[in-house]
């Protein structure tokens, strides 16, 4: 059974990186059966399976539950549905339930739909606070249990954008319940959630970073349209936190954009690349289907689906995934290894030196002293060089370096150091000769540097080129492993 698997930050198939383009097609497993999308045919799933392969998409998420019919029911239709993705390389994201009267439940679970502040039907705190024991988790073991087997299977999701606010905490003990219960039937596949995002939990920054460092929730989701991320940055504030300090693979999962917004075309490029340029692993088209007319299946998200009779943009799409595919094909080997281990040879460090310091208490030995707070740190002055550097006092054959920013614990990424390079010398005052170029578009708190083979240095520099959000550079620490 071919299984991918979590990997650090990364997806890893058989050790070589694994990063993909999607799709959402909601009711692919139902297709045929006369329920839930009575206008299709189950000769549209062969269709839409047969054009996504041809676009190059890797990995399908559908809604396996159906409120209409028994759970063994659902799950034979899933069953046939992952051979069929099977047959063609592709893999699909299993969706459980819905937060939304979509009818993409299970049977009985109709009756937790119910009105909250907002006016909109969802499911209720009750749901969450103990009503998904009695469908929900009878459907999900069941479906993990029969299909554990299929490689057809990318991983199992709790739910789609499931939340509770009328009680946060309840989505905690419920996150952590159903991953337990999923890994202990099967081990191999992954776990996601299928939030929209860690700010829509309202759970705050520390409870949600909690929430995935679950080491049985394997991946980040997120669901975007429409440039909302650009328009209201903020608003994915936490779940950019999470991001930078659990550094568990993101997935894109949701993707669309309306055409009242701009170019349907070229937005979608742009945010394609932006995505895999910020280091999301993964990146699906909503509502995705190949037939030229309309048959109910996203409802009136369709206007931000990729279909061909909404709009006239279907070719200039696949032309883009396809080509994103493609370059996301080449196969790249992961690192044998991917956090240091060893002593830290910094807090040896005997002296440093600077471009510039942004004030008494913001020194270079704030780096090197092993303990890590945001009143002991190191921040540049405001001039055009922005570097730091420290006397190891001897020289030493070092392994790895690891750099921990400013929202290693503070909670906004902004701040994060972009870019740099990191230098050695024999002195505090040169010359430097440079070791290795990193790079931190997606705003990591924490990255590694690893020299393979090693490198002897005496002295380090971290010469920074991209400060963040302003002029000023903060280094929490600067961690030495040999």
């Amino acid at each position: 059974m071919a299984v991918i698997v979590r990997y650090g930050s990364e997806f890893s198939n058989g050790g070589n990186r694994f990063r993909f383009i999607g799709a959402n097609i909601r009711g692919l497993c139902h297709f045929g059966g006369g329920d839930i999308v009575p206008r299709s045919s189950a000769a549209m799933i062969d269709e839409n399976i047969n054009a996504l392969a041809a676009m190059g998409v890797n990995v399908v998420r559908v809604y396996a539950a159906c409120q209409y019919q028994s759970a063994a029911t659902c799950v034979a239709r899933l069953g046939t549905v992952l051979d069929k993705l099977d047959a063609k390389g592709m893999k699909a994201i299993v969706c459980l339930t819905d937060q939304h009267p979509t009818g993409f439940f299970p049977a009985g679970d109709n009756v937790y739909y119910l009105v909250q502040y907002n006016g909109k039907h969802v499911l209720d705190d009750t749901w969450y606070n103990g009503g998904y024991l009695i469908n929900y988790v009878p459907w999900v073991e069941l479906c993990v249990n029969t299909l554990k087997s299929k490689s057809g299977v990318f991983a199992w999701e709790l739910g789609n954008e499931l939340c509770c606010h009328d009680d946060p905490d309840a989505i905690i003990a419920f996150a952590s319940d159903m991953a337990v219960r999923i890994k202990a039937i099967d081990a191999y596949h992954m776990v996601t959630t299928g939030f929209l995002s860690s700010d829509d939990l309202k759970i705050g920054f520390s409870t949600a970073q909690a929430l995935y460092e679950d080491d049985n929730i394997d991946f980040m989701t997120r669901h975007i349209y429409s440039g909302a991320d650009d328009l209201h940055p903020m608003a994915y504030a936490c779940d950019d936190v999470v991001w930078s300090r659990v550094q568990k693979p993101l997935v894109i999962e949701e993707f669309g954009w309306h055409s009242m917004y701009g170019d349907r075309v070229i937005n979608t490029q742009a945010q394609v690349t932006k995505w895999f340029g910020l280091g999301a692993r993964g990146f699906m088209q909503w509502g995705y289907q190949v037939q030229a007319y309309n048959f109910d299946d996203f409802d009136v998200w369709d206007y931000v689906g990729m279909n061909p009779y909404r709009y006239s943009d279907y070719t200039q799409l696949r032309a883009i995934y396809q080509a994103q595919a493609a370059v996301l094909a080449a196969v790249e080997a992961l690192p044998s290894v991917l956090e240091p281990s060893g002593a830290n040879a910094a807090i040896d460090a005997v002296g440093w030196a600077a471009s510039g310091v942004y004030g008494l208490g913001f020194g270079g030995d704030k780096v090197y002293q092993g303990s890590v707070s945001l009143v002991s740190k190191y921040v540049s002055g405001a001039g055009s060089g922005h570097w730091l550097a420290i006397d190891l006092g001897a020289n030493l054959s070092v392994n790895w370096v690891t750099l921990k920013f400013e929202g290693y614990l503070r909670d906004d990424v902004r701040f994060n150091v972009r870019s740099g390079s990191l230098e050695k010398a024999t002195s505090l005052a040169g010359p430097w000769s440079a070791v290795q170029a990193f790079s931190n578009p997606g705003r990591m708190s924490v990255i590694h540097c690893l020299f393979s083979p090693s490198e002897t240095i005496r002295c380090l520099r971290v010469n920074v080129t991209d400060t963040g959000q302003d002029q000023y550079a903060r280094l929490l620490a600067v961690e030495v492993y040999i």
